[in-house]
């Protein structure tokens, strides 16, 4: 698959977020993750205006709907469980 605007992106994630409520994102930096996201957000019925990058919070929690993750900087699984994040994970409906 080829997706060659944001635009497209947004409705990549869209089309995924009428189908599942967990995602798991591995794409390189610029690739267009929170472009899916703002679609997946749309499908969860959640403005796409209010999605942006977690990368330096870690997390984004979004009206209760939607937790919205960056494990960028994370370098050890234990590093999860000191934070909270999985019980946060465990919240959630949706999660990416």
């Amino acid at each position: 698959m080829i997706i060659a605007t944001p635009e497209e992106m947004v409705a990549y994630g869209k089309q995924i977020g009428q189908k599942y409520n967990f995602v798991l994102l591995d794409w390189e930096l610029g690739a267009g993750k929170t472009h899916f996201v703002k679609g997946f957000a749309e499908a969860k019925g959640l403005s796409a205006d209010e999605i942006n990058s977690p990368t330096y919070t870690y997390l984004h929690e979004h009206e209760g709907k939607l937790l919205h993750m960056d494990m960028y900087r994370i370098e050890d699984a234990n590093f999860l469980l000191h934070k909270w994040l999985l019980e946060k994970i465990n919240s959630y409906p949706s999660v990416i």
